[in-house]
């Protein structure tokens, strides 16, 4: 499972749980610059997809009716991958921090926790 809540107006929740450790990284396996894949995540109880976009000019989230697109580059791509792996062995997503992106002209922080 994976879900995405909305903390405030600056910061985002992603709970995973172990099998969405599993389908996170799954995914990020085939992200890249062409990629048109995604994952399904539920935000704000509704079911949509999640799509990373990889691009290094660009550092925003778009959230829409049913997307939930955040833009990164490979270094963060990479580093998150890490941790995700890490987050396997140690049943937590340490720093908790994923990124900060650009969300409605604001700056927004995404989180990441580890549930069991």
């Amino acid at each position: 499972m994976i879900e995405m809540l909305k903390n405030n107006t600056m910061s985002f929740l992603l709970k995973v749980d172990t099998q969405g450790i599993d389908e996170m990284l799954k995914y990020i396996e085939t992200v890249s610059e062409k990629s048109k894949e995604y994952i399904p995540i539920l935000y704000l109880g509704q079911e949509k997809k999640f799509a990373i976009k990889l691009d290094s000019d660009v550092d925003e989230m778009l959230i829409s009716e049913n997307i939930v697109e955040m833009c990164m580059d490979e270094e963060e791509l990479e580093y998150l991958e890490e941790r995700l792996k890490n987050s396997r062995i140690n049943k937590c997503f340490y720093p908790a921090e994923i990124c900060e992106r650009k969300y409605k002209n604001k700056c927004a922080t995404i989180y990441c926790e580890i549930i069991s």
